[in-house]
């Protein structure tokens, strides 16, 4: 996929949802998957969950630390207020995590 097709139809259009959700103050899927959730729950305490992808970073779990890493700023920027101590926030690209 071409940087500017990329950039187009995937990064704009992300950003601009992200745009319209804070602006309407309204989450674009409050329905927690109950599969992920049990997932969360099912891990050791103390466990590092890296949710690549995570938008609006809705998936937590008080045991467990998640890194949630999403390329669209908007998104992570509208969910920095609401942070707990178990969820930590990346801007980055899933092709390039920089992770070890």
């Amino acid at each position: 996929m071409s940087n500017a097709f990329e950039n187009e139809y995937v990064h704009t259009v992300y950003s601009r949802l992200a745009t319209y959700q804070k602006k309407d103050h309204r989450p674009s899927s409050p329905r927690i998957w109950p599969n992920v959730r049990k997932f969360l729950e099912s891990q050791a305490p103390g466990s590092i969950v890296i949710d690549v992808g995570c938008g609006e970073a809705k998936y937590t779990c008080p045991t467990v630390l998640v890194l949630g890493v999403d390329t669209c700023a908007d998104a992570l920027i509208g969910r920095t207020h609401k942070t707990r101590d178990c969820l930590d926030l990346l801007l980055a690209d899933a092709l390039t995590l920089p992770f070890r």
